[in-house]
Protein backbone atom coordinates (compact mmCIF):
# COMPACT_ATOMS: atom_id res chain seq x y z
CA UNK A 1 0.00 0.00 0.00
CA UNK A 2 1.68 3.29 -0.83
CA UNK A 3 0.01 6.49 1.47
CA UNK A 4 0.19 9.13 -0.80
CA UNK A 5 1.04 13.29 1.18
CA UNK A 6 -2.27 15.19 1.83
CA UNK A 7 -3.38 16.93 -0.86
CA UNK A 8 -5.27 19.66 -2.12
CA UNK A 9 -8.84 19.32 -3.75
CA UNK A 10 -7.50 20.01 -6.92
CA UNK A 11 -4.50 17.32 -6.54
CA UNK A 12 -7.20 15.32 -5.35
CA UNK A 13 -9.42 15.58 -8.44
CA UNK A 14 -6.27 15.41 -11.04
CA UNK A 15 -5.12 12.14 -9.62
CA UNK A 16 -8.71 10.61 -9.73
CA UNK A 17 -8.82 11.63 -13.91
CA UNK A 18 -6.11 8.78 -14.12
CA UNK A 19 -7.98 6.02 -12.27
CA UNK A 20 -10.42 4.18 -10.90
CA UNK A 21 -11.93 4.85 -6.99
CA UNK A 22 -12.29 3.12 -4.27
CA UNK A 23 -14.22 5.14 -1.59
CA UNK A 24 -13.43 3.29 1.27
CA UNK A 25 -16.55 3.80 3.83
CA UNK A 26 -19.90 4.04 3.07
CA UNK A 27 -21.32 6.01 6.02
CA UNK A 28 -22.73 9.52 5.49
CA UNK A 29 -19.14 11.27 3.99
CA UNK A 30 -18.69 8.10 1.94
CA UNK A 31 -22.34 8.62 0.13
CA UNK A 32 -22.12 12.25 -0.31
CA UNK A 33 -19.02 11.80 -2.09
CA UNK A 34 -20.64 10.24 -5.07
CA UNK A 35 -22.39 13.73 -5.50
CA UNK A 36 -18.53 14.94 -5.44
CA UNK A 37 -17.40 13.12 -8.25
CA UNK A 38 -20.81 13.64 -10.20
CA UNK A 39 -20.13 17.85 -9.51
CA UNK A 40 -16.29 17.35 -10.69
CA UNK A 41 -17.44 15.25 -13.58
CA UNK A 42 -16.16 12.03 -12.75
CA UNK A 43 -19.27 10.37 -11.54
CA UNK A 44 -17.87 7.36 -13.91
CA UNK A 45 -14.31 6.94 -12.14
CA UNK A 46 -15.84 6.11 -9.15
CA UNK A 47 -16.37 2.41 -9.61
CA UNK A 48 -17.12 0.41 -5.83
CA UNK A 49 -17.51 1.42 -2.33
CA UNK A 50 -15.18 -0.69 0.39
CA UNK A 51 -16.61 -1.36 3.87
CA UNK A 52 -15.23 -3.20 6.82
CA UNK A 53 -18.97 -4.30 8.06
CA UNK A 54 -19.88 -7.83 6.56
CA UNK A 55 -23.62 -6.67 6.23
CA UNK A 56 -23.11 -4.14 3.67
CA UNK A 57 -20.77 -5.72 1.32
CA UNK A 58 -22.91 -7.27 -1.25
CA UNK A 59 -25.51 -4.25 -1.26
CA UNK A 60 -24.59 -1.10 -3.31
CA UNK A 61 -24.58 2.90 -2.91
CA UNK A 62 -27.30 4.71 -5.63
CA UNK A 63 -26.66 7.53 -6.82
CA UNK A 64 -27.93 9.18 -10.26
CA UNK A 65 -29.50 6.12 -10.93
CA UNK A 66 -26.28 4.43 -10.66
CA UNK A 67 -25.71 1.45 -8.23
CA UNK A 68 -21.88 1.10 -7.21
CA UNK A 69 -21.16 -2.20 -5.69
CA UNK A 70 -20.06 -2.79 -2.02
CA UNK A 71 -16.72 -4.84 -1.91
CA UNK A 72 -15.16 -6.12 1.24
CA UNK A 73 -11.83 -5.09 1.93
CA UNK A 74 -9.81 -8.36 0.92
CA UNK A 75 -11.85 -7.82 -2.84
CA UNK A 76 -9.78 -5.02 -3.27
CA UNK A 77 -6.79 -7.86 -4.17
CA UNK A 78 -8.87 -8.43 -6.99
CA UNK A 79 -8.53 -5.04 -8.79
CA UNK A 80 -5.54 -4.06 -11.13
CA UNK A 81 -3.30 -1.96 -8.75
CA UNK A 82 -1.84 0.50 -11.09
CA UNK A 83 -5.67 1.71 -12.22
CA UNK A 84 -7.07 1.70 -8.92
CA UNK A 85 -7.05 4.49 -5.94
CA UNK A 86 -9.13 4.17 -2.61
CA UNK A 87 -10.24 7.00 -1.25
CA UNK A 88 -11.06 7.11 2.97
CA UNK A 89 -13.92 8.68 3.22
CA UNK A 90 -14.45 7.61 6.69
CA UNK A 91 -13.28 9.56 9.75
CA UNK A 92 -11.42 6.77 11.27
CA UNK A 93 -9.45 7.35 8.46
CA UNK A 94 -5.91 6.41 10.35
CA UNK A 95 -7.85 2.73 11.59
CA UNK A 96 -8.34 2.14 7.98
CA UNK A 97 -5.19 3.46 6.61
CA UNK A 98 -3.78 0.06 9.26
CA UNK A 99 -6.27 -2.10 8.34
CA UNK A 100 -5.47 -1.85 4.49
CA UNK A 101 -1.57 -1.34 5.17
CA UNK A 102 -1.94 -5.49 6.32
CA UNK A 103 -4.31 -6.50 3.51
CA UNK A 104 -2.35 -4.88 1.06
CA UNK A 105 1.02 -5.16 2.54
CA UNK A 106 2.83 -5.78 -1.09
CA UNK A 107 0.60 -4.48 -3.12
CA UNK A 108 1.41 -0.81 -4.37
CA UNK A 109 -2.24 0.70 -4.47
CA UNK A 110 -2.01 4.37 -3.92
CA UNK A 111 -4.37 5.37 -0.97
CA UNK A 112 -5.22 9.01 0.39
CA UNK A 113 -8.18 10.57 3.12
CA UNK A 114 -10.57 13.32 2.27
CA UNK A 115 -10.30 14.18 5.89
CA UNK A 116 -6.86 14.76 5.09
CA UNK A 117 -7.30 16.68 2.22
CA UNK A 118 -10.00 18.63 4.10
CA UNK A 119 -7.10 19.64 6.44
CA UNK A 120 -5.14 20.83 3.78
CA UNK A 121 -7.79 23.05 2.55
CA UNK A 122 -8.22 24.39 5.92
CA UNK A 123 -4.47 25.58 5.85
CA UNK A 124 -4.49 27.39 2.40
CA UNK A 125 -7.89 28.67 3.06
CA UNK A 126 -8.93 32.42 2.30
CA UNK A 127 -11.21 34.56 0.43
CA UNK A 128 -10.58 38.42 -0.40
CA UNK A 129 -12.79 40.16 1.94
CA UNK A 130 -17.04 39.49 3.59
CA UNK A 131 -18.95 40.66 0.38
CA UNK A 132 -20.26 44.12 0.04
CA UNK A 133 -23.63 44.46 -1.75
CA UNK A 134 -25.17 47.23 -0.26
CA UNK A 135 -23.95 50.67 1.09
CA UNK A 136 -26.02 50.05 4.25
CA UNK A 137 -26.50 46.84 6.63
CA UNK A 138 -29.39 44.67 5.25
CA UNK A 139 -29.56 41.87 7.28
CA UNK A 140 -31.29 42.46 10.50
CA UNK A 141 -29.57 42.30 13.42
CA UNK A 142 -30.83 39.20 15.11
CA UNK A 143 -29.16 35.86 15.75
CA UNK A 144 -31.42 33.23 16.14
CA UNK A 145 -30.50 29.51 17.71
CA UNK A 146 -32.51 27.11 18.74
CA UNK A 147 -32.20 24.47 21.75
CA UNK A 148 -34.64 20.90 22.29
CA UNK A 149 -34.52 18.17 24.57
CA UNK A 150 -34.60 19.97 28.80
CA UNK A 151 -31.90 22.07 29.43
CA UNK A 152 -28.89 23.25 28.15
CA UNK A 153 -25.80 21.73 29.82
CA UNK A 154 -23.60 24.60 31.10
CA UNK A 155 -21.18 25.20 28.33
CA UNK A 156 -23.38 25.92 25.91
CA UNK A 157 -25.09 28.33 28.29
CA UNK A 158 -21.93 30.04 28.99
CA UNK A 159 -21.06 30.42 25.00
CA UNK A 160 -24.39 32.04 24.36
CA UNK A 161 -23.89 34.16 27.03
CA UNK A 162 -20.47 35.02 25.42
CA UNK A 163 -22.33 35.90 22.27
CA UNK A 164 -24.53 38.29 23.81
CA UNK A 165 -21.11 40.35 25.43
CA UNK A 166 -19.76 40.31 22.33
CA UNK A 167 -22.76 41.76 20.26
CA UNK A 168 -24.55 43.82 22.84
CA UNK A 169 -26.20 45.91 20.22
CA UNK A 170 -27.86 42.44 18.45
CA UNK A 171 -31.41 40.80 19.41
CA UNK A 172 -31.29 36.98 20.43
CA UNK A 173 -33.62 34.90 19.92
CA UNK A 174 -33.93 31.38 21.90
CA UNK A 175 -36.17 28.96 19.67
CA UNK A 176 -37.56 25.95 21.25
CA UNK A 177 -40.98 24.06 22.18
CA UNK A 178 -42.29 27.07 23.88
CA UNK A 179 -42.38 29.41 20.57
CA UNK A 180 -42.35 27.47 17.81
CA UNK A 181 -44.57 24.97 15.79
CA UNK A 182 -42.38 21.95 15.82
CA UNK A 183 -45.29 20.03 13.87
CA UNK A 184 -44.81 22.27 11.01
CA UNK A 185 -43.01 20.52 9.67
CA UNK A 186 -43.21 16.27 9.69
CA UNK A 187 -39.48 15.90 9.11
CA UNK A 188 -38.98 18.22 12.36
CA UNK A 189 -41.34 16.64 14.18
CA UNK A 190 -40.37 13.42 13.34
CA UNK A 191 -36.74 13.94 14.82
CA UNK A 192 -38.24 15.94 17.77
CA UNK A 193 -40.40 12.41 18.77
CA UNK A 194 -37.49 10.34 18.34
CA UNK A 195 -35.50 12.54 20.47
CA UNK A 196 -32.83 13.26 18.23
CA UNK A 197 -32.13 16.24 18.85
CA UNK A 198 -29.34 17.29 16.42
CA UNK A 199 -31.55 17.39 13.20
CA UNK A 200 -34.93 18.84 15.03
CA UNK A 201 -33.56 22.74 13.87
CA UNK A 202 -32.69 21.65 9.93
CA UNK A 203 -36.17 23.22 9.06
CA UNK A 204 -36.69 25.58 11.66
CA UNK A 205 -33.28 27.25 10.63
CA UNK A 206 -34.46 27.90 6.93
CA UNK A 207 -38.13 28.77 8.33
CA UNK A 208 -37.21 31.69 10.83
CA UNK A 209 -34.59 32.96 8.00
CA UNK A 210 -36.78 33.63 5.59
CA UNK A 211 -39.55 34.89 7.65
CA UNK A 212 -37.37 37.46 10.03
CA UNK A 213 -33.86 37.37 8.41
CA UNK A 214 -30.73 37.95 10.62
CA UNK A 215 -27.91 35.40 11.52
CA UNK A 216 -28.70 31.12 12.56
CA UNK A 217 -25.80 29.94 14.43
CA UNK A 218 -25.37 26.51 16.33
CA UNK A 219 -25.06 26.95 19.87
CA UNK A 220 -21.33 24.81 19.52
CA UNK A 221 -20.33 27.90 17.69
CA UNK A 222 -17.90 29.97 19.13
CA UNK A 223 -17.96 33.89 18.21
CA UNK A 224 -14.33 35.36 17.05
CA UNK A 225 -15.92 38.59 16.53
CA UNK A 226 -18.90 40.76 15.83
CA UNK A 227 -20.27 39.84 12.46
CA UNK A 228 -21.34 43.61 11.80
CA UNK A 229 -19.46 43.18 8.27
CA UNK A 230 -21.71 40.58 7.29
CA UNK A 231 -24.90 42.63 7.08
CA UNK A 232 -24.10 44.35 3.46
CA UNK A 233 -24.86 41.16 1.59
CA UNK A 234 -28.38 39.39 0.64
CA UNK A 235 -27.16 35.99 2.42
CA UNK A 236 -24.09 33.90 3.11
CA UNK A 237 -23.37 30.43 4.54
CA UNK A 238 -19.83 28.61 5.08
CA UNK A 239 -18.15 25.28 4.38
CA UNK A 240 -17.13 23.06 6.82
CA UNK A 241 -15.07 20.06 7.40
CA UNK A 242 -16.83 17.85 4.66
CA UNK A 243 -15.59 20.43 1.92
CA UNK A 244 -19.37 21.57 0.98
CA UNK A 245 -21.61 24.12 2.84
CA UNK A 246 -23.21 23.35 6.09
CA UNK A 247 -26.11 25.59 7.14
CA UNK A 248 -25.28 24.26 11.07
CA UNK A 249 -22.02 26.05 10.76
CA UNK A 250 -23.77 29.40 10.54
CA UNK A 251 -25.59 31.30 7.75
CA UNK A 252 -27.41 35.12 7.57
CA UNK A 253 -30.65 36.49 5.12
CA UNK A 254 -32.30 39.02 4.87
CA UNK A 255 -35.66 37.79 5.00
CA UNK A 256 -37.80 36.24 2.08
CA UNK A 257 -34.59 34.81 0.02
CA UNK A 258 -35.77 32.55 -2.54
CA UNK A 259 -32.66 30.35 -1.80
CA UNK A 260 -33.42 29.81 1.91
CA UNK A 261 -36.97 29.36 0.52
CA UNK A 262 -35.84 26.80 -1.78
CA UNK A 263 -33.53 25.28 1.16
CA UNK A 264 -36.66 24.98 3.16
CA UNK A 265 -39.33 24.07 0.79
CA UNK A 266 -36.91 20.78 0.06
CA UNK A 267 -37.65 19.47 3.34
CA UNK A 268 -41.16 19.24 2.64
CA UNK A 269 -40.70 15.99 0.85
CA UNK A 270 -38.48 15.02 3.69
CA UNK A 271 -39.41 11.88 6.33
CA UNK A 272 -37.27 11.03 9.00
CA UNK A 273 -38.37 8.06 9.66
CA UNK A 274 -39.05 5.94 7.17
CA UNK A 275 -41.68 3.10 6.52
CA UNK A 276 -39.60 0.52 8.35
CA UNK A 277 -39.19 2.33 11.13
CA UNK A 278 -35.40 3.07 10.90
CA UNK A 279 -34.55 7.13 10.41
CA UNK A 280 -32.92 9.05 8.11
CA UNK A 281 -29.55 10.33 9.44
CA UNK A 282 -28.88 12.28 5.86
CA UNK A 283 -26.72 15.57 7.48
CA UNK A 284 -28.16 18.82 6.06
CA UNK A 285 -25.46 19.23 4.66
CA UNK A 286 -26.54 16.74 2.16
CA UNK A 287 -29.82 17.57 2.16
CA UNK A 288 -28.52 20.87 1.34
CA UNK A 289 -26.37 19.79 -1.56
CA UNK A 290 -29.19 18.12 -3.25
CA UNK A 291 -30.49 21.64 -3.55
CA UNK A 292 -27.58 23.60 -4.48
CA UNK A 293 -26.24 21.51 -7.10
CA UNK A 294 -29.42 22.52 -9.34
CA UNK A 295 -27.55 25.70 -9.10
CA UNK A 296 -24.17 24.89 -9.78
CA UNK A 297 -22.70 24.72 -6.55
CA UNK A 298 -18.78 23.73 -6.77
CA UNK A 299 -16.46 21.45 -4.18
CA UNK A 300 -13.24 23.50 -4.36
CA UNK A 301 -13.06 25.51 -0.92
CA UNK A 302 -13.85 29.01 -2.68
CA UNK A 303 -15.59 31.63 -2.25
CA UNK A 304 -18.65 31.42 -4.63
CA UNK A 305 -22.14 32.75 -5.11
CA UNK A 306 -24.54 30.10 -5.65
CA UNK A 307 -28.33 31.22 -6.22
CA UNK A 308 -27.60 34.65 -4.12
CA UNK A 309 -25.84 33.04 -1.27
CA UNK A 310 -22.74 33.67 -0.65
CA UNK A 311 -20.49 30.75 0.02
CA UNK A 312 -16.88 31.32 2.36
CA UNK A 313 -14.18 28.85 2.00
CA UNK A 314 -13.75 26.93 5.41
CA UNK A 315 -11.67 29.80 6.99
CA UNK A 316 -14.87 31.59 7.81
CA UNK A 317 -15.78 29.10 10.69
CA UNK A 318 -11.77 27.97 11.37
CA UNK A 319 -12.32 24.28 11.79
CA UNK A 320 -12.23 20.91 10.12
CA UNK A 321 -15.27 19.01 12.54
CA UNK A 322 -14.08 15.84 10.93
CA UNK A 323 -10.10 15.94 12.06
CA UNK A 324 -10.27 18.47 15.01
CA UNK A 325 -7.74 20.98 13.05
CA UNK A 326 -8.64 24.52 13.80
CA UNK A 327 -6.78 27.57 11.97
CA UNK A 328 -8.33 31.12 12.59
CA UNK A 329 -7.09 34.35 11.15
CA UNK A 330 -8.73 37.60 10.34
CA UNK A 331 -10.85 36.12 8.02
CA UNK A 332 -12.57 33.93 10.66
CA UNK A 333 -15.62 35.16 12.26
CA UNK A 334 -16.20 32.01 14.43
CA UNK A 335 -15.02 28.22 15.21
CA UNK A 336 -17.96 25.31 14.44
CA UNK A 337 -16.56 23.25 17.11
CA UNK A 338 -19.48 20.65 15.47
CA UNK A 339 -20.46 18.32 18.82
CA UNK A 340 -22.00 16.20 15.84
CA UNK A 341 -24.51 14.98 18.35
CA UNK A 342 -26.33 13.97 14.86
CA UNK A 343 -23.20 11.82 13.95
CA UNK A 344 -22.99 10.36 17.28
CA UNK A 345 -26.46 9.30 17.47
CA UNK A 346 -25.33 6.66 14.77
CA UNK A 347 -23.16 4.65 16.92
CA UNK A 348 -25.37 4.64 20.48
Amino acid sequence: MIRLKPMSIHQLKELIKGKKVICFGTGLQGQRVAMYFYIWGLEDNLIAYADNNRSKVGGSVSYQGKDIPIISAEDILNYDPDKIFILITSIYYEQIYEGLNNILSGVDIQVASLDETSDVELESSTYLAPSKENDNPIIPKIIHYAWFGGNKPESITRNIENWKKLCPDYEFIEWNESNYDIKKNKYMYQAYQKQIWGFVPDYLRLDVLYKYGGIYLDTDIELIKKPDQLLFQKCFGCIDGSLTMNLGSGFGSVPNMDIIRKLRDYYDDCKFVRQDGSVDKTSCGTHSLKVLIKYGIEINNKFQNVDGMNIYPMIFQGKNQHSGKVKVTDKTFWIHHGNMSWFKCLFK
